[in-house]
């Protein structure tokens, strides 16, 4: 065997020595290839190191038996193998050769054990698959704790029954219902359930998906605890509007099922860290019973596999007559005077506007010393009114989403939304700014707008002709005629002042009108500061109208719309310009002045 080298040095910048290979077949097993440090800190050369297999005594069944191993040969152990010459090698013989750094090649197993191996995970005892981690929530009949599953390596919510709770079956049915329930509402916005079943302990519980976030009740406290820009306020409302349309898509889901909540509320909708929004707690939902078809509507199928199921047995009237379950700070009268009968749809949207009310208060709809003289307000629906609120001059209770919130919180459920999808879709037409605005018609001659009236309406005309027109000296003198497309009486909207001038139609007309309401909210809707900017702009144009009251400005056809303002005497009875303009029209333009007025 060739001697191992001591402390010798390379030259500089020689080209790199190739260890040694083995010769095939000599040597005791495969060799792999292992580097050192020599003194003084620098690599040796490379070496072989002969891998020496060592031989484990295997008992019955192939498994490893408890005699000693038999000592495993060192004398080759730091040797060098003989070199040999590469032409002798073929690709074959480069198979078992490992490359530097690389472990030796672990022993070969047999398919049946590689598969024992891989599944042995999986043979953990079912009440023992979940290891607790630890308590998070504790509320009126469970409590919540973390668990780690073995099996499918990951974190869950587990929700176990209080002891307090177990003689009790009004709460066990309510427990029990609350997971069969959830189990069966698959929807991105409702929290998935996994498992209901009894622990080694004799405990009920279940098992569903642990969201990582915070309640929305959290994360309004944290809100109202912040003083932040006008602009940042701003873009939490519209983030908390987010999470209203998300929940009323989970109560959607569930309304077409034939569920109920029945107790929504922000500490029950959770908030993930990535804005996942999930609706939690159905221990108190109820079923509603299938509907009979309208006299235009298909007849209900006696069995509607979309609806979910309670296989349940009914627990006695005696022990459910004239109970009063849910929050009171959110419940509907008729969930407050325990008419359970009466409950559907509609107690939720009355709840839903309950919690949009929170969201633009700061505080729920109803709050008392004692949770009795809070359910006393909610028979009632006795809550206080939403007063206009601003912060420079912008508002944070718009009236638009104030309008939302008593419609939803009406007393009687026929005045409310008829369906939490009718609620949802008033939300998103906020988020989004858009309307739907009414039509008005008018014949000719029928008068639209008058000079000097307040403006609370601006219309876009989508059919006929109007003729503006002002009255100056005693004289009418029409300003402009308004066609297809044209918009007027909107910078009264903007600068809250009174007409300038007024509008009459020509012919029949058909505009489409926008109030100061709608005009509000889509400011409202703007940033804060683009508001600000644009309600300024109207009201240092409107002022520089005024100041042009002496004469109307007139914009020559084909001059790019520049406009001269005509002293009045200049001017025809009819607003015609005079002969000879401070600017002639371009070449090729008509002969007779277009006039331009922009009613505001």
């Amino acid at each position: 065997m060739a001697k191992k080298e001591q402390g010798a040095k390379s030259p500089q910048n020689s080209p790199s020595i190739p260890p040694p290979i083995p010769r095939p077949g000599k040597g005791r097993g495969k060799a792999s290839i292992a580097t050192g440090k020599r003194r003084g800190g620098k690599s040796s050369v490379a070496r072989v190191v002969p891998h020496i297999p060592v031989e484990t005594p295997v008992g019955p069944a192939g498994k490893a038996s408890d005699a000693p191993a038999k000592p495993v040969p060192t004398e080759h152990i730091g040797e060098a193998a003989p070199a040999v010459d590469p032409i002798d090698l073929s690709i074959g013989d480069l198979s078992g050769i490992a490359t530097v750094g690389q472990a030796p090649a672990p022993p070969e197993h047999n398919d049946a054990e590689l598969i024992e191996a891989l599944t042995r995970a999986l043979h953990v005892p079912h009440t023992e698959r979940l290891l607790a981690r630890g308590e998070i929530a504790r509320g009126g009949m469970g409590q919540v704790d973390v668990a780690f599953d073995q099996v499918l390596q990951r974190p869950l919510a587990v929700k176990t029954l209080l002891e307090s709770a177990r003689e009790q079956p009004i709460l066990v049915r309510a427990f029990i219902r609350e997971a069969q329930i959830t189990g069966q509402l698959d929807h991105p916005n409702i929290v998935p359930v996994h498992d209901l079943a009894f622990s080694p302990e004799g405990r009920l519980y279940f098992s569903m998906k642990l969201v990582e976030g915070d309640t929305l009740s959290t994360l309004l406290d944290s809100y109202a605890q912040e003083h932040q820009h006008i602009d940042f306020v701003y873009d939490q409302l519209l983030t908390l509007l987010e999470i209203v349309v998300k929940v009323c898509d989970a109560l959607s889901f569930a309304h077409t099922h034939g569920v109920i909540h029945c107790d929504i509320k922000a500490q029950n909708i959770m908030v993930g860290d990535f804005g996942q929004v999930y609706l939690m707690d159905w221990g108190f939902a109820q079923l509603l019973r299938p509907r009979p078809a309208g006299p235009d509507e298909d007849p209900v199928p006696q069995h509607d596999v979309r609806r979910v199921e309670d296989p349940l047995p009914r627990l006695p009237e005696s022990a459910t007559s004239g109970f009063v379950f849910g929050t009171p700070g959110y419940m509907s009268p008729e969930q407050a005077r325990g008419e359970t009968d009466l409950l559907d749809e509609r107690s939720d949207i009355f709840s839903m506007g309950a919690l949009l009310y929170q969201i633009l208060a700061g505080d729920v709809p109803y709050r008392a010393k004692s949770a009795g003289e809070t359910v006393l307000l909610a028979q009632k629906g006795n809550f206080p009114p939403l007063k206009e609120q601003s912060v420079g001059g912008y508002s944070l209770r718009p009236r638009e989403l104030v309008r939302i919130v008593y419609r939803a919180m009406s007393q009687k459920p026929e005045d409310r939304y008829p369906s939490i999808e009718a609620m949802k879709a008033d939300l998103v037409q906020f988020l989004r700014g858009g309307s739907n605005f009414p039509a008005r018609r008018f014949a000719a001659g029928d008068p639209i707008l008058s000079e000097g009236e307040t403006g609370d309406e601006a219309y876009i005309i989508t059919s006929g002709e109007c003729e503006v027109y002002k009255t100056i000296a005693g004289k009418r003198v029409q300003l402009q005629v308004l066609s297809a497309g044209a918009v007027f009486g909107e910078m009264s909207l903007l600068s809250s002042s009174q007409r300038s001038a007024s509008v009459v139609a020509l012919t029949p007309v058909t505009v489409v009108v926008v109030s100061r309401e709608v005009v509000d909210r889509e400011m409202n809707s703007m940033k804060p500061w683009m508001g600000m900017f644009i309600r300024t702009l109207a009201s240092r144009f409107r002022e520089l109208q005024e100041n042009r009251l002496h004469g109307i400005v007139v914009t020559q056809p084909g001059a790019a719309r520049e406009d001269h303002v005509l002293p009045i005497d200049e001017m025809g009875d009819r607003g015609q310009a005079a002969p000879d303009p401070p600017k002639g029209p371009r070449e090729g333009s008509q002969p007779r002045a277009q006039k331009w007025w922009k009613i505001w």
